[in-house]
């Protein structure tokens, strides 16, 4: 018998964080100290306001599979886009096998499908999320490699971003393609740097004209990568590589990389001329479309400006019908270069769950 038909899928109290905390830190983070786990490097994911978007099966009013999910909208392409991130998917070992964490992913599911939801990301790459129709996808580029010299933007790094969040902010909220996210989501997204991390460190790191900070850059090191590697960037895109060469500079390592986005031309001509190699890179994570109706009447307008107002919504699936008939082969249209190429920010950032 199917352990989990005995099981309800609960959703979380705020009261239950700190239980849904420590099962996902003995699943994914057991070196972790008490109060030094997920909880703090995913804050906008563990923080009160979200504790009904944390799902979890308990046994003996104790959770032992959980999947925690963040509701929240991408502006791309003139367009805003509700989507749900899923992460912390984890069962205890000793309960693992019973279909817990199934059960709690179909129950998700079911309740986006009925919230009109189109777009779920989900942070990881497993036989479970394909079974839901999420796939690898994206056309990103990889770019890495020792910065040649560039214009002398001044630059520092930040211990602290409190004071000046609201201009990191601002700078985010100028990105054409990006999540959507207040003051107090940078806040506690930057606050999230300061979980300890095993071998590796983040810092951040701003560039300046004047007074004005014109970019920012989230840049770390491990002693598992050749180099330092880029979390999250935004802003000027040659105030960005001059953060880059001094982030490589701080940390003594020779090269750094950072992820551009497919249609980011500029920066992808910048990196270029930098002397960074590029190579493609899919998006991190699996993507899909749990309701395929809602995103193309989300899209429609952004439809008829690329390819004329003659393609409505009939066209559209026409094309769907014939390219993606399964949910995988869906998402997979929808964002690669093959089907729609749908811009999207890239799940590595802050927002990364």
């Amino acid at each position: 018998m199917d352990v989990s038909s005995n099981m309800r899928v609960l959703r979380g109290v705020p009261e239950a964080i700190p239980l849904l905390a420590q099962l996902v830190d003995r699943v994914m983070r057991p070196y972790t100290l008490a109060g030094e786990g997920m909880a703090k490097r995913f804050p906008l994911l563990f923080q009160e306001n979200n504790a009904h978007n944390l799902f979890y099966i308990a046994k003996q009013g104790i959770p032992v599979s959980m999947a925690a999910v963040w509701r929240g909208e991408v502006a791309t392409s003139g367009l805003v886009i509700p989507v749900a991130s899923i992460g912390s998917v984890a069962t205890l070992k000793e309960f693992r096998g019973q279909g817990l964490a199934s059960r709690i992913l179909q129950h998700i599911w079911t309740q986006l499908m009925h919230q009109g939801v189109p777009v779920v990301q989900i942070s990881g790459n497993r036989d479970l999320y394909h079974r839901l129709g999420a796939e690898p996808v994206g056309d990103f580029l990889r770019a890495r490699g020792h910065i040649q010299a560039q214009a002398a933007w001044p630059v520092k790094k930040l211990t602290n971003g409190d004071s000046v969040v609201e201009e990191l902010a601002k700078i985010y909220r100028s990105e054409a393609v990006r999540y959507e996210r207040t003051r107090d989501d940078m806040r506690q997204l930057l606050a999230g740097l300061s979980y300890p991390r095993r071998n590796t460190r983040h810092s951040l790191f701003v560039a300046q004209q004047g007074r004005r900070l014109v970019a920012y850059a989230v840049v770390g090191v491990s002693d598992r990568w050749e180099g330092a590697r880029t979390m999250e960037w935004a802003g000027s895109r040659s105030a960005v590589l001059s953060i880059l060469q001094y982030a490589a500079s701080h940390y003594g390592v020779p090269s750094v990389e950072l992820v551009i986005g497919p249609s980011d031309y500029p920066m992808r001509k910048m990196a270029a001329a930098a002397g960074l190699v590029t190579e493609p890179t899919l998006n991190l994570g699996t993507m899909a479309v749990v309701d395929r109706s809602a995103l193309i009447r989300t899209l429609e307008p952004w439809i008829a400006q690329r390819w004329g107002v003659e393609h409505r919504t009939a066209d559209i699936w026409q094309q769907i019908n014939q390219f993606a008939a399964k949910p995988g082969e869906f998402a997979q249209w929808v964002f690669s270069a093959q089907g729609m190429a749908l811009p999207w920010p890239y799940a590595g950032g802050l927002n990364y769950v």
